[in-house]
């Protein structure tokens, strides 16, 4: 869990969307990726297979699922990466179902 600490919890990049494009239904904004987005997909992907797996018991996981983590891991939700939002959903979801005690925090 230290591992995805330290690499999901960040200062968000200040990404510019630029490139705008014109077409048939108006004008679209290509948006740039985070350059760091290749690694952080394999981060959140190992933490969603991690609190999806049955072999992980619930007390482990309700170890490092503080109230810090909790506040840290809702602000990742600024983000303006879209696929990290979606991780960050579909985690959280996760985390709800698979830790009831600690569901008043989410």
């Amino acid at each position: 869990m230290t591992m995805i600490e330290k690499n999901i919890f960040r200062p968000l990049p200040n990404i510019k969307k630029s490139n705008l494009q014109f077409s048939e239904t108006g004008v679209e904004q290509e948006e740039e990726v985070d350059p760091a987005w290749p690694h952080l997909q394999g981060i959140y992907e190992f933490f969603l297979q991690l609190v999806i797996n049955e072999a992980v018991e619930v007390r482990a996981l309700k170890v490092y699922v503080t109230p810090q983590f909790v506040q840290e891991f809702l602000e990742l939700f600024d983000s303006e990466e879209s696929v990290e939002r979606d991780y960050l959903k579909n985690i959280l979801h996760k985390l709800y179902a698979k830790l009831v005690p600690r569901r008043k925090m989410i």
